[in-house]
């Protein structure tokens, strides 16, 4: 009877050692350690599945040239940190706080984007994201002035949780016209609003 193949273990990926890693494994997975201060990370390549710890300070992750299919930001985003993330049609999931002057950008075209609604998680502070994607999730808290700018993929989704604080998501289409969308809002409070781009 064969053994039964155990799963590779992950690739770790440390920015304050190697502020640059190109990753070619289409069918293997990669962790990103916690993020600080001013460390800078670029990754390029090919990964099946990319996860990402806690990102702080004023640290900054560009992967806009990896191609992903799975994304998971696990630890919580903070301070004036910039991140840029990358799957044409897979998915990506956020499962802590965003806070702070945070500026999170997702391209996504024709793939799916969770804010999920554990306990912690939220969108606060101020935050600045840009997503692009055929369905948006938004089941957290967003509050605290967080904008969020969607472009929704034809026939594409986007639904949103409890929205307080002047919290704003402004939603287009990539092509065609808003009536090909799908909107589903949550309840509005504190001036929150969910909008049509102008």
């Amino acid at each position: 009877m064969p053994l039964e193949e155990k799963p590779a273990k992950a690739e770790i990926i440390d920015a304050a050692e190697t502020p640059e890693r190109k990753l070619d494994n289409p069918n293997g997975s990669a962790e990103v350690l916690d993020i600080n201060g001013t460390d800078r990370l670029m990754l390029t390549g090919k990964i099946k599945s990319l996860k990402i710890g806690s990102v702080n300070g004023e640290a900054v992750i560009d992967a806009t040239r990896l191609e992903a299919e799975e994304i998971i930001l696990a630890g919580s985003l903070n301070g004036s940190t910039s991140i840029k993330l990358n799957t044409s049609g897979g998915k990506v999931r956020i499962v802590r706080q965003v806070g702070g002057a945070v500026r999170l950008s997702i391209h996504a075209p024709g793939g799916e984007v969770l804010f999920a609604g554990e306990e912690d998680a939220g969108l606060t502070g101020g935050s600045m994201i840009d997503v692009t994607a055929k369905r948006l999730d938004i089941q957290c808290l967003m509050n605290g002035g967080t904008k969020l700018d969607a472009t929704l993929a034809t026939g594409g989704s986007l639904r949103t949780g409890l929205m307080d604080g002047g919290a704003a998501v402004r939603y287009k289409p990539a092509s065609g016209n808003d009536s090909d969308l799908q909107i589903e809002t949550g309840e509005l409070r504190g001036g929150a609003s969910v909008k049509a781009a102008k």
